[in-house]
């Protein structure tokens, strides 16, 4: 358990470390269990199954482009207040978030068996296809787990803020423990398919849910169910979704930028969707690693802008866009280097014709991770240094105006064939923090003086 005096005093990379290490083993429990999730399909029922799985991604983005609205607006709150030594205004911003997910992931479940066909029509295009018939599935099964997911998520970004990071890791590599036994049992066993997979993610969400809610429970630190109410009311409510808009607009950006690329994919073929699937599917595994850095520096930010120390603010800033931009540089390496291999872990018995378009896609598509850590960094400062309209035209512009921009640019302008279209995300990425990069720094007074950060993040 991280000490709330350490935050404010002990050395930026220790800190750093000792938050994005319980990160970074819970994404790779995560990790595993996707990659077991999609060794079981793709010998079940073929690639089909896994790339049904990456088409409902943008879906899935969306729920977490609101939640993440409420677990990063009311996070950095949550923190700030922390820091300002006032547990109790902490305390209600817990409450009335909690509230709005759980009345916002019950109208989803409620609603889905109207939404499920129509987001799949949407993803996977004529319902005479087999895939069609998968993203179905699995679509209308995971709908009405999002209230367990939408509150997990939730509640896993509050431990963090308070201090207990290592909750949240041990929750993921519980969740992610039960779903491969259950992925066994559901898809190899009873032949239930995409459906068993998503049934078994929704159980292993109850689980992990569940080992959130004792420690909240448990009242080690700030967290506490003691007095714990449902409440629409929370004074200061805007705050939550002024800090939090930019997530919200950066997720939904880029599950609607997902949709056009994947638009645009369907031209070239079932080769093309099947391969765009899987390459979003293994990039969603590798950006779990990015994921990290901004859940580790959130709360320290946090924290310390609510104490009132904006150099260790800016300490956290410098070392997480270095850290982010080496992590990016070995990923894109990786991508050339083993990215044949991956593909196979996932598509063994594929059609020649499927690696002749996936094998360049998935090198080129990998230059995204060039560009997509920084953004995330500099995003999160921003916006918790209350300039939110920056980032959020940031975000739009890198999730959807510049891939709009590429896409129109690049096939119907220019006629390119399909490895242009792979660019169109990293190019949208690494053009996106060069242009907030260098605007921020000829205005550096605005943006990285310390009074200005001292000012913005008063509570």
């Amino acid at each position: 358990m991280v000490q709330t005096e350490d935050l404010g005093h002990a050395p930026i990379r220790k800190l750093f470390f000792a938050y994005y290490f319980p990160a970074v083993v819970s994404m790779l429990s995560v990790t595993v269990h996707q990659i077991v999730d999609g060794v079981i399909l793709g010998a079940m029922v073929g690639k089909e199954g896994v790339a049904a799985i990456g088409l409902y991604a943008p879906v899935l983005i969306v729920f977490i482009a609101i939640e993440l609205m409420l677990m990063v607006g009311g996070g950095i709150l949550f923190s700030q207040y922390i820091g300002a030594k006032n547990p109790t205004k902490a305390q209600q911003v817990f409450q009335f978030t909690s509230t709005i997910t759980i009345a916002l992931g019950a109208l989803i479940a409620f609603s889905s068996p109207w939404l499920a066909p129509w987001v799949t029509k949407l993803l996977a295009g004529g319902e005479q296809a087999k895939i069609y018939q998968y993203t179905y599935d699995y679509a209308f099964w995971s709908l009405l787990w999002v209230p367990v997911f939408l509150l997990r998520v939730l509640w896993g970004g509050f431990t963090n803020n308070d201090r207990a990071p290592k909750v949240s890791r041990n929750a993921t590599m519980l969740g992610a423990i039960v779903n491969i036994i259950l992925d066994v049992w559901f898809v190899l066993e009873l032949k239930w398919g995409v459906a068993g997979a998503a049934i078994a993610t929704g159980i292993a969400l109850m689980f992990s849910l569940g080992y959130i809610g004792f420690y909240i429970y448990q009242s080690k630190n700030n967290l506490t169910f003691k007095g714990f109410h449902l409440s629409f009311k929370l004074s200061g409510w805007k705050r939550v979704f002024e800090l939090g808009f930019p997530s919200f607009a950066s997720e939904l950006a880029f599950a609607v930028g997902f949709i056009l690329i994947n638009q645009y994919m369907i031209q070239f073929g079932k080769h093309a969707v099947a391969s765009f699937g899987i390459i979003n599917y293994l990039s969603f595994i590798f950006f779990r690693f990015f994921a990290g850095v901004t859940i580790a520096l959130q709360p320290l930010m946090a924290f310390n802008m609510g104490a009132g120390k904006p150099q260790r603010v800016l300490a956290f800033l410098r070392f997480g866009l270095f850290f982010s931009l080496g992590l990016g540089l070995l990923t894109i390496i990786l991508g050339h280097l083993g990215g044949h291999y991956l593909l196979l872990v996932f598509s063994r018995n594929a059609e020649q014709a499927f690696y002749a378009i996936a094998n360049p896609g998935i090198q080129l598509y990998f230059y995204l991770f060039l560009g997509i850590g920084i953004n995330n960094v500099l995003s999160l400062y921003l916006q918790s240094i209350r300039k939110a309209t920056l980032t959020s035209v940031m975000n739009i512009a890198r999730g959807l105006g510049l891939v709009f921009l590429f896409l129109w640019l690049f096939s119907d302008i220019l006629g390119w064939a399909i490895q242009a279209i792979w660019l169109v995300k990293p190019l949208a990425e690494v053009l996106t923090f060069t242009v907030v990069g260098v605007y921020t720094l000829l205005l550096k007074g605005q943006f990285y003086n310390t009074s200005v950060i001292a000012k913005n993040t008063k509570v």
